[in-house]
């Protein structure tokens, strides 16, 4: 993502023994409109400092780490 002329990578993690998410393991499951919701959030979170930002995509990372 980027916020003015500055890209402004994020991470999204979730604790591993969160029932809600025990089935996804790549980007791949997280359904079409949770996706949606992330991306929005990331679109708006900024908009109470009169910032603009503008979602470059959603990716998953090759690997997955677990504490």
């Amino acid at each position: 993502m980027a916020d003015g002329k500055h890209r402004d990578d994020k991470i999204i993690a979730v604790h591993h023994n969160d029932p809600r998410f025990k089935d996804f393991s790549s980007l791949k499951d997280v359904p079409d409109h949770m996706r949606l919701e992330i991306k929005h959030f990331f679109e708006t979170y900024k908009a109470l400092q009169n910032m603009k930002v503008k979602v470059l995509s959603l990716r998953g990372g090759a690997h997955l780490l677990y504490f």
